[in-house]
């Protein structure tokens, strides 16, 4: 809007500078405001289009891959996928042995595990832990003294410090000093 278009709207009528001046003000407000409006918009639109494009050169180039390089990218993710579960499989055993050397109270359970052998254990098809008395009995028979109750240790009262008693330090120094 411009003030010549303003004026002639009001016809004859006499219009102040000043009201030309705040209509012009209002309307240049809500002109800068559409206009911020439509360039956020036209951000958005940009923001899709590129997306857009983005997605249809990424499916140009799945088409465009061949059969042997998507069965490659599978093979490689089905042998993480199993090696992860072997991983978890062999974690879940562990854990069945080591908790089978903690109930008859060895007091290095891993050691255990180790000298016996991992490969030496027998596991039912669905995981579970079999004949483990029978597989750790020699071990057991070698190493009796790791088969033990865990025994905490005992505070001897006796021996424990006793600290300075009711001497101050200055009196303790004052000994000390004329000991030495």
């Amino acid at each position: 809007m411009k003030r010549e278009e303003l004026k002639k709207l009001f016809g004859d009528m006499e219009i102040d500078d000043a009201i030309i001046d705040k209509i012009m003000a209002m309307n240049g407000k809500d002109v800068n405001k559409a206009n911020g409006e439509l360039q956020a918009k036209e951000e958005e639109i940009t923001k899709y289009q590129t997306q857009i494009s983005e997605l249809t050169d990424s499916l140009k180039s799945a088409k465009a891959d061949d059969a042997e390089a998507l069965q490659a990218k599978i093979s490689e993710w089905e042998g993480k996928f199993n090696q992860l579960t072997a991983d978890v499989d062999k974690a879940n055993k562990e854990r069945q042995i080591l908790n089978g050397f903690e109930q008859l109270k060895c007091n290095d359970s891993e050691y255990g595990m180790y000298k016996v052998g991992f490969e030496n254990f027998k596991f039912t098809t669905d995981g579970k832990l079999v004949d483990f008395d029978k597989t750790v009995g020699d071990f057991k028979n070698a190493y009796p003294h790791l088969f033990s109750a865990k025994i905490d240790p005992q505070i001897d009262d006796e021996k424990q410090p006793t600290g300075g008693g009711d001497e101050s330090i200055e009196d303790f120094m004052t000994n000390f000093f004329a000991e030495n």
